[in-house]
């Protein structure tokens, strides 16, 4: 295992831009364009979600997209609001994609948790004691009483009222519950066309999900730098 030492926000290559440019202009002859962006782990907006409004605004079509964007810890989502002023098209939710416990209970189960040390090329975020501090992570954004807490489980309404509009889905949330994040977008999307974009693609939040969507036949990969990773998933 290898402490995690990238930078938190992430600048898009040139090429990602170009390919994201595509998929938001399709005419919808043969393709419908996304119009729909769920994004999990705002952070300060500074970083993923400051990319894709900026290629919104560059293409023009502000009025045309529902773009959500989720960070469960109350503090950093306010500063996160406060940097999306200037996209009022970008709607910033106090919110967790998953249930609580369900969080917690995925973070004690993982066996690449658990046993980290059996997995010597994998970014961690703690080589000491990684379970207590995904769970204290996670656990932070409800426990103290002075701050609204998130809504719980957001995904669960918010993707199957989405799925048939070709979304954009960006899971870039808690490093310890990044592939139990994964598996519940599979689960909810159904069989339904729409494209993913994570970051991370080494570390211990997504590794798992770009292995699994890199040796699928059912996954697409328009995009990988390394880091980055856009894939389609193509459905039935």
């Amino acid at each position: 295992m290898k402490q995690n030492t990238d930078k938190i926000e992430v600048e898009f290559d040139p090429k990602l831009k170009k390919i994201l440019k595509k998929i938001f202009s399709y005419k919808g002859k043969v393709q419908k364009p996304v119009r729909t962006i769920i994004e999990s782990g705002t952070y300060l907006g500074t970083g993923s979600t400051r990319e894709l409004a900026e290629i919104i605004i560059e293409l023009g079509k502000q009025d045309e997209f529902s773009f959500y964007t989720l960070e469960a810890k109350w503090w950093v989502y306010e500063q996160a609001k406060n940097n999306l002023k200037k996209y009022p098209f970008v709607q910033s939710l106090h919110a967790l994609s998953f249930n609580l416990e369900e969080g917690l209970d995925f973070i004690s189960n993982d066996d690449m948790i658990k046993n980290h040390q059996n997995y010597p090329d994998l970014i961690i975020d703690c080589t000491k004691n990684p379970e207590l501090m995904y769970r204290t992570e996670l656990w932070s954004c409800f426990s103290d009483p002075t701050k609204p807490v998130p809504v719980q489980g957001i995904f669960y309404e918010m993707l199957p009222r989405s799925r048939e509009d070709n979304i954009l889905v960006l899971l870039d949330a808690c490093g310890g519950t990044g592939w139990f994040e994964f598996n519940k977008v599979m689960e909810l999307m159904l069989n339904n066309h729409y494209y993913l974009l994570i970051d991370d693609c080494s570390h211990i939040k997504n590794s798992r999900t770009y292995q699994y969507i890199e040796e699928n036949d059912k996954w697409n990969i328009l995009f990988y730098d390394g880091r980055v990773a856009l894939a389609e998933f193509l459905g039935e």
